[in-house]
C-alpha cells in the first residue's frame, strides 16, 4: 500500500505479511490429521466443534509488517 504515512509529502510503502496463522506448520498438520481421524472413527463430534477445536490449535505466525 502506498500512502503518506508521516505527512512529509512523499509516498511511503506499507508491506503487510497478510498471514495471521501458520496453517502449514508441521506440528499443526500432524495434530489436524490425528484429530480428523478421531472424528471420522468416532463420529461423535459435530463439524462445527471440529472446526472450532482445530482453529484454536493453529499457531500464530509472528511476522512483522514494514514501512518504507
Amino acid at each position: 500500500m502506498l500512502f503518506d504515512m508521516d505527512n512529509d509529502g512523499l509516498k511511503d510503502v506499507f508491506v503487510a505479511n497478510g498471514i495471521m496463522r501458520d496453517f502449514i506448520n508441521n506440528d499443526y498438520l500432524m495434530y489436524f490429521e490425528k484429530r480428523y481421524k478421531e472424528v471420522i472413527e468416532t463420529g461423535k463430534v459435530s463439524k462445527n466443534e471440529f472446526i472450532t477445536s482445530v482453529l484454536k490449535q493453529m499457531p500464530a505466525r509472528k511476522k512483522s509488517n514494514y514501512f518504507f
